[in-house]
């Protein structure tokens, strides 16, 4: 290996990265959802929005075999 030392950097680099990359995704979700929605159907929309992400991530976790 040529550089051991960016190889050692390379796995906590990515962990940070992760980190910031949830603080900065998961509130855009539901900002963004929000944000489009008319005041009216706000509310009805974010219902929506959370019950498919509950679904979408149930169905995602559920074809992953646990040991």
């Amino acid at each position: 290996m040529a550089n051991v030392a960016a190889a050692k950097a390379t796995i906590p680099l990515i962990f940070m990265f992760f980190f910031f990359f949830d603080i900065a995704y998961t509130p855009i979700l539901i900002a963004y959802s929000l944000e489009i929605l008319p005041f009216k159907v706000r509310a009805k929309g974010f219902s929506i929005m959370v019950r498919s992400t509950l679904r979408v991530s149930y169905f995602k976790d559920a074809d992953k075999p646990h040991p």
